[in-house]
C-alpha cells in the first residue's frame, strides 16, 4: 500500500472512532446540532460523507495501484529495453571484438603473406643477380679470351710484319749481293777478255768486230772487240788487271 492510501485509512478511521464516541456521548445526554438536527442525523450524513470518502479513496487508491501497476510495468519494460539495448550492445561488442580479432588474423596473414612474397622476390632478385654475375663473368672470360688471341694475332702479325721485314732486306741484301756479282762477273769477263786480248789469244773476239776495250780505274768494259786501252796512254799490266779484279 502507497504512502497516501495509508495516511488516508489512517485518518479515516480516527474520525470515524471520533464520531463514534461523539455520537454515543451526544445521544446519551440528548444534546442537539446547531441547525436543529440531532446528533444521529449528524452520524448519518457523516457516515454517508465517510463511505463517499472511503470510496473515492478507495477509487482513488485502485487508480493509484493501476498508476503504480502502469509505472511498474513501464519500469519493466523500461527495463526489458534497458536490458535488450545491453544485450545489443554485449552482441555489437562482442561482434567489435570478434571482428577486431578476425581483422587482426586477416592482417596478420595478409603481412605473412606480404612477407613471403617479400621473400620470393628476394630470392628471385638474388637469383638475377647471380645468373648477371655469370653471364658476367663469362663474358669476362670471353673477352680475355678475345684479347689474349687478339694478342696472339698481334704477335703473329707483328713477327710475320718483322720476317716480312727480315725477307725484305734479305731480298734488298740478296738483289744488292746479285747485282755486286753481276758488276764482279763483268769486271772480271772484261779483265778476261782483255787479258785474252794481251796474250794474243783474242782473234776470235776481234773477228766479232773492231771495237776498242776501255778500261777507267781498274774497271773495264768491252765494246765489239781489240785491245784494251788504259786511260793515260799506258798499258794496263796483267798482274795489275788481275789484282784490280780480284779486290773489285
Amino acid at each position: 500500500m502507497s504512502f497516501f492510501a495509508k495516511f488516508f485509512d489512517r485518518h479515516t478511521t480516527l474520525a470515524y472512532n471520533a464520531e463514534q464516541a461523539g455520537f454515543s456521548r451526544n445521544v446519551f445526554y440528548g444534546c442537539t446540532h446547531l441547525f436543529g438536527q440531532s446528533r444521529f442525523a449528524e452520524y448519518r450524513d457523516l457516515k454517508l460523507l465517510s463511505l463517499s470518502v472511503n470510496s473515492r479513496l478507495s477509487l482513488f487508491m485502485q487508480q493509484q495501484k493501476e498508476a503504480i501497476a502502469r509505472v511498474e510495468k513501464q519500469q519493466k519494460e523500461i527495463v526489458g529495453r534497458i536490458d535488450g539495448f545491453e544485450q545489443r550492445l554485449l552482441a555489437c561488442i562482442l561482434f567489435i571484438c570478434y571482428t577486431h580479432q578476425e581483422n587482426g588474423r586477416r592482417l596478420d596473414e595478409f603481412e605473412q603473406r606480404i612477407n613471403r612474397r617479400i621473400d620470393d622476390v628476394e630470392r628471385r632478385i638474388d637469383g638475377v643477380e647471380r645468373q648477371i654475375d655469370g653471364v658476367e663473368q663469362r663474358i669476362n672470360r670471353r673477352i680475355d679470351d678475345v684479347e689474349q688471341r687478339i694478342n696472339r694475332v698481334e704477335e703473329l702479325v707483328n713477327g710475320a710484319a718483322d720476317l716480312i721485314t727480315l725477307q725484305d732486306q734479305d731480298i734488298t741484301n740478296q738483289q744488292q749481293d746479285i747485282e755486286n756479282l753481276r758488276a764482279l762477273i763483268g769486271v772480271l769477263g772484261h779483265r778476261l777478255l782483255g787479258l785474252m786480248d794481251h796474250l794474243h789469244l783474242g782473234n776470235n773476239v776481234a773477228a766479232g768486230g773492231g771495237g776498242v776495250a776501255v778500261v777507267e780505274g781498274g774497271e773495264g768494259a768491252v765494246e765489239g772487240g781489240g785491245e784494251p786501252v788504259v786511260e793515260g796512254g799506258q798499258e794496263p799490266d796483267d798482274e795489275e788487271q788481275l789484282g784490280n779484279g780480284l779486290i773489285e
